[in-house]
């Protein structure tokens, strides 16, 4: 769930849907971690393959199998997702801030 303050709601993004979206396949994934913003105010989390102990047939992992987790950025706006180049560093953790 995000709070966006501008609009004083809170949203939930379907976080598969816009992975299999941005990757035009159908895929699972976990989150790990939001460790912050982009520049732009894009919230950055920290993902990695999604495993079913009870039924590991199912798996239809988003990342490679070399990957343990990757950075993404989420333009909730735009009900988006987008891949952040490996070593990224968000440049804002917290609250987005407004100017």
């Amino acid at each position: 769930m995000i709070y966006r303050a501008e609009t004083k709601r809170v949203v939930e993004p379907d976080l598969d849907a816009l992975f299999s979206r941005s990757l035009r396949r159908e895929c699972s994934l976990r989150l790990d971690d939001i460790p912050g913003f982009t520049e732009s105010g894009e919230l950055v989390v920290k993902v990695g393959n999604w495993k079913d102990s009870y039924d590991p047939e199912s798996d239809k992992p988003c990342l490679s199998s070399e990957e343990e987790h990757a950075l993404w950025a989420i333009d909730v706006r735009a009900n988006s997702a987008r891949r952040l180049p490996g070593g990224y560093v968000p440049k804002r953790k917290g609250t987005r801030q407004v100017k």
